[in-house]
């Protein structure tokens, strides 16, 4: 079994270090330069690398390499649960590097994943890897409980109607109570609004490092994407072309959308 974690206390940083070809000195100049970029102390961190080859810098060739930190006691109580619960744990893996995995880019340039759920899961990643990313409070689960506090739903009916009214038909053509479909319609208008300005903070931090690309285009993925309206209009917010990404399923009842993350973690091919 693999796990994704996916938090607001974890962090990511892309490094340009010296040029190298050796792997072991490579792992030298990570252990070096991290700290002074990771804001957690180090002996209570666990860390990870991986090489995303070799750049042409300003200052001439550098390997570019992406820094993973998280903090001990995070990984420890995962690793007790899974065994505990008699699972066998063979790795874990932040979310966003199984969602970049699950909807490998096909071209060289930078491209900005986003994955709507229990929360907001954002990465910029290129055909070389995974560049950037964090996670955000808020997203679909969020939507559904306010919809579900103001009219008195049950949250398995409140997503029913989020599906149901979307963000696409006009109201007057949407059948059901009136005062519902238009809660309805007000909470994804709201959620979509809040969500943009999520996307569009963790965008601007990414494009202050010296190493960002451009970002041009976008995938979408999680649950969200089953509600007609919601990619177009996150698009529209944010002046970004997207597009809604899932995995392929032989199952016809399931929910694609959430299948993204766990198919990539289930890929071993490193981000």
């Amino acid at each position: 079994m693999r796990l994704g974690i996916a938090n607001q206390r974890i962090v990511v940083r892309t490094l340009d270090l010296p040029f190298s070809a050796d792997e072991t000195a490579l792992a030298a100049a990570v252990k070096l330069e991290a700290p002074d970029h990771i804001p957690m102390p180090i002996d209570e961190a666990v860390i990870d690398w991986q090489s995303l080859g070799t750049v042409e810098t300003v200052a001439g060739p550098r390997t570019r390499v992406v820094v993973v930190a998280v903090r001990r006691e995070m990984v420890d109580r995962l690793v007790t649960a899974a065994r505990d619960a008699g699972l066998t744990l063979e790795g874990i893996d932040l979310s966003a590097f199984g969602m970049v995995r699950a909807l490998a880019p096909k071209t060289g340039g930078a491209v900005l994943y986003v994955s709507v759920a229990g929360l907001t899961n954002v990465a910029v990643a290129n055909a070389g890897g995974c560049l950037f990313t964090r996670a955000a409070a808020g997203g679909l689960d969020g939507m559904i409980h306010t919809l579900s506090e103001r009219r008195g739903l049950t949250l398995e009916h409140a997503h029913q109607w989020m599906r149901h009214v979307g963000l696409s038909t006009p109201l007057e053509d949407v059948d059901g109570e009136e005062e519902l479909v238009a809660a309805a319609r007000a909470v994804l208008e709201d959620g979509v609004h809040e969500l943009a300005d999520t996307v569009r903070n963790s965008l601007n931090f990414y494009r202050m490092s010296e190493s960002a690309e451009n970002v041009e285009s976008g995938l979408v993925t999680g649950p969200a994407v089953t509600i007609p309206g919601f990619v177009e209009t996150l698009s529209e917010q944010l002046r970004l072309p997207l597009t809604a990404a899932v995995v392929a399923s032989t199952d016809d009842d399931a929910d694609v959308g959430q299948l993204t993350v766990a198919a990539g973690l289930a890929l071993e091919a490193p981000v």
